[in-house]
């Protein structure tokens, strides 16, 4: 009798063992939802949340903040992995419509396109974008029309500047058309160049390519009662398989003064854009008298006025 009751209490026993296992083995497989109502509820080994090909959606109601330091500096949340964000990322609580900016610690490598939508400020010196690689597309539209800073251009509807420009022809640069066209430079007032009665003379005009040639100015000394000092500008377009085309933009010549010195403008109507790419300009200079013009018929120089547009 004793050692029937002897082993119906280790029965008991290892049943209870095990109903107690399973009880402990099913607390860990919750199917229901659970809240953890403690102040603060810990996880000090770490959690798992979701699984391979079904995942799940975890919601955070409040703030993610990490509260360990290393030597008394805040440590961040540290995100292990690439993080992917299908929403908007934003400080403030109405989005654009506060003052909290997102703040970046650090530099910003992007692989794919960037759109602004907004203005871009640099601050603390920083004068604009740095492209590290020659490959960069600079006629991309980085910038629009929304931009109030003035230091950058807008690309679909730039502002330009209009601004005069000036190039002077003196003397010393002039070649004779013919090497039997003669010439004096005089050495003593009032200067200049006497060229003989119908001898021509050039001038290269070497502008920049796309400026507008606006008007030019003849300086010269004419105290001949019969004659002139003419200028001409001309333009030449080359065609390597033609001849050259020759056409004469403009002219204005000098009318004789008790005083000598004068000077004669000729305004281009309309103005000349330069095209270096297949054109040629040059000035040419003569001096028209019913005698040889001698010291009374000098060239001094012609300025030429020009226009450059540039975006501001």
């Amino acid at each position: 009798m004793k050692k029937l009751n002897k082993s119906a209490t280790i029965g008991v026993l290892v049943l209870g063992f095990f109903l107690l296992c399973g009880t402990a083995f099913a607390a860990t497989e919750w199917s229901e939802d659970n809240i953890f109502l403690g102040t603060v509820n810990w996880f000090k080994k770490g959690i798992k949340i979701g699984q391979q090909g079904s995942g799940g959606v975890t919601f955070f109601n409040g703030t993610i903040v990490n509260q360990t330091t290393n030597d008394g500096v805040d440590n961040p949340v540290t995100f292990g992995d690439n993080v992917r964000i299908d929403g908007a990322i934003q400080r403030g609580h109405n989005r654009t419509g506060d003052t909290w900016n997102v703040k970046i610690a650090d530099g910003v490598e992007v692989d794919g396109a960037s759109t602004f939508k907004e203005t871009v400020t640099f601050e603390n010196g920083a004068s604009g974008l740095d492209y590290a690689a020659s490959s960069h597309n600079h006629d991309s539209t980085y910038y629009t029309e929304t931009e109030s800073d003035g230091r950058f251009v807008s690309k679909s509807s730039p502002a330009w500047d209009s601004q005069t420009g000036y190039y002077n022809l003196n003397y010393s640069n002039i070649m004779a058309a013919d090497e039997d066209n003669a010439y004096s430079v005089n050495t003593s007032t009032p200067y200049g160049m006497s060229l003989e009665n119908g001898s021509i003379f050039y001038l290269p005009l070497n502008l920049p390519n796309g400026v507008e040639i606006q008007a030019y100015r003849l300086y010269a000394y004419d105290a001949n009662i019969t004659g002139d000092m003419e200028i001409k500008l001309y333009k030449e377009v080359v065609d390597p398989s033609a001849v050259p085309t020759i056409t004469q933009l403009g002219s204005t010549t000098s009318t004789s003064s008790n005083t000598g010195a004068q000077t004669a403008d000729d305004t281009l109507t309309p103005f000349v854009t330069s095209d270096t790419s297949t054109t040629n300009y040059r000035f040419e200079v003569k001096a028209t008298a019913a005698e040889s013009p001698g010291q009374e018929l000098r060239f001094y120089s012609i300025r030429v006025i020009y226009g450059i547009t540039s975006p501001n």
